[in-house]
């Protein structure tokens, strides 16, 4: 038995540029399973391999293709599995990853045979095994699979405690130097956990492994870092620091291994403004960036997102990170109901506080989501690829269409003035680099 684990991807305004390119650790996790149980794999992922994937299955000649891809690859995702079908149809197409996770119903669809709809690896596991000895679904929690040409939804699978593999980095060490955040290249990913603990009511991240938040221990942590290659590692939780404890026992035990790494991770304004001392103590332990999910500049907005954070906080992470010397990335939502002086704030906000690096993202409610049921009336007919945060899928209510990404893309701009790290960046681009 052999298996293909293809990545799909859905090219977006920004692809051209490619500011960030990172492996598919996913995918490296799943072939850590394989390896356990002796199945030949190969990863394909179009961000770094040229040939086709349609290339990759005629030679390698699978008897299983896994596909995954964010939500604005579904339908590239569904109509892959058509071609393998259609051409191939004794390979069984396993559907996985986060979108898939939660809505599931999307794929249910005759060129698909199995869904894993659960984080846990012993679940893709058991899955493979009963393929490989032909047994049944029916006791194998987290998938969804096809008896008698009808969709069966077996008992969910939540992860009570990290599962023990590392990703194999077999991918990663011979493509590494395709991957890179901005200017940081050779960019590693890691992960720590599953979930996460707070109630941002647009977070789809909340939502994953049923909604509980469950860590690696430390220990577990610094030994995979010290077997990546990379000098960088970006560790994509959806938020690093959340308890104090756990973040400075981190600290110890990665000041006793010596590890000379630079990290990027993300984190909650509330946690940088009330913990200065260990954000000092990060930033000389490598920590170079930190990616901040601000989303608005005033605090009824904040409020209106369940995001528990004020303005006061958001303006005091700037401060401590601009005190330590770590670039701040920060996040922030555009809403639908925004008016010229909303953008004329946020515009103000980021001259005055100077904010070098940052990202806007168009208020879009991801289908799960608690503010996804409040307004999926208003969004009728839209198609996977435009959630990737750039589209305006709500009619604004204060300005025209036009109007409304006329500002936004102008405000997205405006940071070229600002940050030579941007400008750096375009420039390599635009050579070729």
């Amino acid at each position: 038995m052999k298996v293909i684990l293809l990545k799909c991807h859905k090219k977006t305004l920004f692809s051209y540029f490619e500011p960030v390119v990172t492996e598919p650790l996913e995918l490296a996790y799943l072939q850590s399973v394989l390896d356990e149980i002796n199945i030949p794999s190969l990863i394909h992922d179009s961000l770094f391999i040229k040939k086709s994937y349609k290339d990759y299955i005629k030679e390698f000649n699978p008897h299983i293709v896994y596909l995954t891809g964010y939500v604005t690859a579904t339908d590239i995702i569904i109509n892959r599995a058509k071609w393998i079908k259609e051409n191939f149809p004794n390979i069984k197409i396993i559907v996985g990853g986060v979108y898939a996770q939660i809505n599931y119903d999307d794929f249910l669809c005759d060129y698909i045979d199995y869904i894993v709809n659960s984080p846990s690896l012993l679940s893709f596991k058991k899955l493979i095994l009963n393929i490989r000895e032909k047994k049944s679904m029916s006791n194998v929690d987290g998938i969804i699979f096809k008896e008698n040409g009808e969709w069966v939804i077996n008992d969910s699978f939540k992860v009570q405690y990290w599962e023990d593999y590392v990703p194999n980095r077999k991918f990663f060490n011979k493509y590494k130097h395709k991957t890179k955040y901005l200017n940081y290249n050779n960019m590693a990913l890691l992960k720590a956990s599953h979930s996460c603990p707070f109630s941002c009511n647009f977070c789809y991240c909340k939502l994953l492994n049923e909604g509980h938040y469950i860590t690696r221990s430390n220990e577990h942590i610094l030994d995979e870092i010290k077997s990546i290659t990379s000098d960088y590692i970006w560790i994509v939780d959806d938020t690093f620091l959340v308890d104090k404890n756990r973040v400075m026992d981190f600290c110890d035990q990665l000041e006793k291994s010596n590890i000379s790494k630079k990290f990027i991770a993300y984190s909650r304004a509330d946690f940088i403004s009330s913990n200065p001392n260990i954000i000092k103590r990060l930033s000389t332990l490598g920590f170079i960036d930190f990616i901040v999910g601000m989303e608005a500049v005033s605090t009824s907005e904040l409020n209106s997102y369940n995001k528990s954070l004020t303005i006061n906080e958001n303006i005091r992470t700037i401060e401590i990170l601009k005190n330590y010397n770590i670039n701040l990335t920060a996040l922030f939502i555009v809403n639908h109901n925004y008016t010229r002086e909303d953008f004329k704030t946020l515009r103000n906000f980021i001259r005055k506080y100077k904010l070098k690096t940052y990202t806007l993202s168009i208020f879009t409610p991801m289908k799960g989501t608690e503010i996804y049921e409040e307004y999926k009336d208003l969004m009728d007919n839209v198609s996977y690829e435009k959630f990737d945060f750039l589209n305006l899928l709500i009619k604004p209510i204060h300005l025209s269409r036009g109007r409304f990404l006329w500002k936004f893309y102008k405000t997205y701009v405006l940071q070229l003035f600002y940050s030579s790290n941007y400008m750096k960046f375009l420039f390599n681009r635009l050579r070729g680099n």
